[in-house]
Formats: structure tokens, sequence, C-alpha cells
């Protein structure tokens, strides 16, 4: 599911499986703890360089292979920390000033 992209910008990207049966590739955009767990911030490709993009908020975690795995939050109270911990880190850092102009570059 994640890989190693060529792209300059990113070191990460996933696919996600979307309701439909497609995939979106999705940059990696930040894999961070709050409250005792993982979470990974990810968007799409095609909108890395819009600060006002979709990013999409996950649990993390390794499987027993090893391989990363993207986790549904189910809990309305865990889903929001997990936010507020991911708005916190955007506030310390200008996080959009990081990611290229063009994800194409």
């Amino acid at each position: 599911m994640a890989k190693k992209t060529d792209d300059p910008g990113f070191d990460l990207t996933v696919s996600i499986e979307l309701e439909d049966g497609s995939t979106m590739e999705c940059a990696v955009l930040l894999i961070y703890s709050a409250g005792g767990k993982e979470y990974i911030a990810i968007q799409p490709m095609e909108q890395v360089s819009d600060p006002e993009g979709d990013v999409y908020i996950y649990g993390y975690g390794v499987d027993e292979n090893g391989a990363p795995e993207l986790i549904n939050i189910e809990d309305d109270e865990e889903f929001d920390m997990a936010i507020d911990a991911f708005d916190e880190h955007l506030d310390e850092v200008d996080f959009f000033d990081t990611i290229p102009e063009d994800p194409n570059c």
C-alpha cells in the first residue's frame, strides 16, 4: 500500500481504495503520535500544493509483515483528538511552505 515515490517533495505515498472500488494516490504529509496512538495525515496527489485541499486522517499501524497499515478511526472523540493534534502541528510549522509548488517538478 505505501511506496516510495520519485517525486522530490514526497518520500512516501499511499494508495487508498475508494467506495466505488477505484484507488487514489495520496502523499503522506505526516505520521504523528497523539493520545498514545499513531496517526497518519495524507492528501491526494493532485491537491498537494493546495493548502485548502482535502487532508485525510487515519490511524496508523504496521501489520504482521511489517507493511504500513491505515486504520479507520470509528470513534468521534478519538477522531477529534487526532485532528486537533494535526492542527497543532500545523500551527508549529508552516507546513505547506515545505511542499513544492508544482508536485510534478
